[in-house]
């Protein structure tokens, strides 16, 4: 019978949908932190369609990079599970939030560096603060600095599967191969 299989879909996708939607909340909550000079959402709630396109660059690359995380712990809502002793289901979900929760650290991690480094890179070519150019509504600075930090996401996701795989299989000798090539 499908059935069993496809009331297991449709609960993935909604706790898929749920860990998201959390995820992202959570990362604007901290990225809020990361930029002092002004509050993202009054700014947009003025109509600020720059930091606006920051954010979105923020959200795209938080999902990029937690994707990994969410896809193992939905992974790990089996029904091979079924009928295994609690200890064990426990463990397999335990270990799949675990590895949500090692990929929502390093988005948070990366998007700090990020745009730590952006910002020293732009004193040592020339004087530019990109936070007060999106405050004052420069939409070009937003679009820069949203497409810098979806493209960091695009591509630490697949890092995040690699050290995501770690977690689950352990360090073994045939996968640090493949990660340094």
């Amino acid at each position: 019978m499908v059935y069993p299989q496809l009331a297991l879909a449709l609960v993935k996708i909604i706790v898929e949908v749920v860990l998201l939607t959390l995820t992202v909340l959570v990362a604007l909550k901290i990225v809020g932190l990361f930029t002092k000079s002004f509050d993202e959402w009054e700014e947009i709630h003025k109509g600020n369609v720059s930091v606006a396109i920051y954010m979105a660059g923020m959200v795209i690359s938080v999902g990029f990079i937690v994707q990994p995380g969410i896809m193992y712990f939905l992974n790990s809502l089996s029904l091979d599970l079924v009928g295994l002793q609690g200890a064990v289901v426990l463990a397999a979900i335990a270990n799949g939030f675990v590895q949500l929760i090692v990929a929502f650290v390093i988005a948070m991690i990366t998007q700090f560096l990020a745009l730590n480094l952006l910002a020293h890179v732009h004193d040592l070519m020339a004087p530019y603060d990109e936070w007060e150019e999106m405050k004052k509504g420069n939409v070009a600075a937003g679009i820069i600095m949203g497409v810098i930090l979806a493209a960091i996401g695009i591509l630490l996701s697949y890092a995040m599967n690699n050290i995501l795989d770690l977690i689950r299989f352990g360090i073994q000798p045939e996968i640090l191969h493949v990660i340094i090539i």
